[in-house]
């Protein structure tokens, strides 16, 4: 096993930033990175008591069958379908957006944040949303790129 949750990984030689960044998930990790960071040399043989531990955690989430598993300070744990509402709803303004625009701005708001979802995910609870009445919608509404979204009015 290979713990990568604290593990600070350098920028880019060719990047103009020098910050160092983690990785919300090992398959964002470039293997350029994985070597640099020598990773292969921190995996560890689990003990039985610690399998078993991430075994019994595994099928608890899997019991709850919730739309996310999420890892935050409380561990890996279960989230609903709505875990990333207030995110999508802080990026939808009384104007007319483009949704790609719009998702790519909730994309960068949560990576900000160290939260990393899918922009298909986001995508499909701003379609929610408006289904729901939260926004309107206007255009294609089945491609980001040939959609708009803006808050619903409320005046009739």
């Amino acid at each position: 096993m290979v713990d990568i949750t604290e593990v600070e990984f350098a920028a880019k030689p060719n990047r103009s930033e020098s910050a160092t960044w983690r990785a919300g998930a090992f398959g964002l990790v470039p293997s350029d990175s994985i070597v640099r960071a020598r990773l292969l040399e921190r995996q560890t043989t689990l003990t039985g008591q610690e399998l078993q531990a991430y075994r019994d955690l595994w099928k608890k989430l899997r019991t709850e069958n919730a739309a996310f598993r999420v890892v935050s300070d409380l561990g890996l744990h279960s989230e609903p379908i709505t875990y990333f509402d207030r995110a999508v709803a802080s990026q939808v303004t009384e104007d007319w957006q483009k949704c790609n625009h719009v998702v790519g701005k909730i994309l960068v708001a949560l990576w900000d944040d160290g939260t990393y979802c899918g922009d298909l995910t986001l995508w499909s609870r701003v379609q929610a949303l408006a289904d729901g009445g939260v926004f309107e919608m206007k255009g294609d509404g089945a491609r980001m790129r040939d959609s708009f979204v803006r808050l619903a009015s409320r005046a009739m």
